[in-house]
């Protein structure tokens, strides 16, 4: 926690049983993403720009981000100049995977305010999960500039694994790690970034480490068997998907393994990891 995060290559719908369970990661895929919530608002009867954000938060925090999303929507219509009903709104768009509209709301709270940090990274996260990396860099690193965020190293990561520059993205993962030593989303990207370029034992041993975490989720641990899975070792993969999901959820993932194997060009794997549930970014 990559085919929206990334994909321009649809590889099966096959891998709803990750895509599903993906719905915690604010942008997110295999390549872990990370979201935020917010207070349980104090006055829901309220009316106020204040209490229409806190409301967002708290529906959003329910699992409910599209009524989240037309909350912020009226608290910025009440408020056109505050950056944080805009922001709220990219962060929410993207969790339902509008990238485009995340980008326009982001990119609308960067004209109200061109250095502010989650605007900047939340902007390049979109961008990253529409499929333009390239694109994405320079506001995740104007993030990164302004705040040493162990969010904006992961999201660089994920970004120069998508256009296959793996040792740079390996770096990024490793300066953020540097801030945060056990933040699981670093670690889980980091292993599928050393497993496409080339380095499977090590990538193997990390992903057992992250699987084994308390704080894994379904596709921390599911990142194991697809780093098996692009190491060759098809049956420890098939031995791992069993550990979350039935017979035909098996069967499907262990097609798209097959699949992804297909795929020569680590820049487009990278990206098509992204799109099928794939790594983590945080919105």
């Amino acid at each position: 926690m990559i085919t929206r995060l990334l994909t321009r290559i649809a590889l099966l719908p096959a891998l709803v049983a990750l895509t599903a369970a993906g719905c915690t990661t604010g942008d997110g895929r295999e390549w872990t993403f990370a979201s935020s919530s917010g207070p349980v608002p104090a006055d829901p009867a309220g009316e106020s720009v204040e209490t229409l954000v806190a409301l967002g938060d708290y529906t959003l925090q329910r699992g409910d981000p599209l009524s989240a999303i037309a909350l912020y929507r009226r608290a910025h219509q009440a408020q056109p100049d505050a950056i944080t009903p805009l922001t709220r709104l990219g962060a929410a768009l993207a969790r339902v995977g509008s990238y485009d509209d995340a980008a326009g709301a982001y990119r609308a709270a960067l004209e109200l305010e061109p250095l502010n940090a989650d605007a900047q990274r939340g902007l390049g996260n979109a961008l990253v999960a529409a499929g333009h990396p390239a694109e994405a860099l320079p506001h995740l690193e104007t993030a990164l500039s302004l705040g040493n965020d162990q969010r904006a190293y992961n999201s660089i990561g994920v970004a120069l694994d998508m256009l296959g520059r793996h040792g740079d993205a390996q770096f990024y993962y490793r300066q953020g790690l540097a801030l945060t030593e056990e933040d699981i989303d670093l670690r889980s990207n980091l292993a599928l970034s050393l497993s496409l370029s080339g380095q499977e034992q090590e990538a193997i041993a990390l992903a057992r480490r992250v699987a084994s975490s308390p704080n894994a989720g379904l596709r921390h641990r599911q990142n194991l068997a697809l780093v098996l899975a692009m190491a060759g070792r098809m049956d420890d993969a098939e031995q791992v998907a069993r550990r979350d999901f039935g017979e035909d959820a098996v069967r499907r993932n262990m097609q798209y393994f097959a699949r992804l194997n297909a795929i020569a060009d680590t820049g487009e794997r990278a990206t098509a990891i992204g799109g099928a549930g794939g790594a983590a970014v945080r919105p």
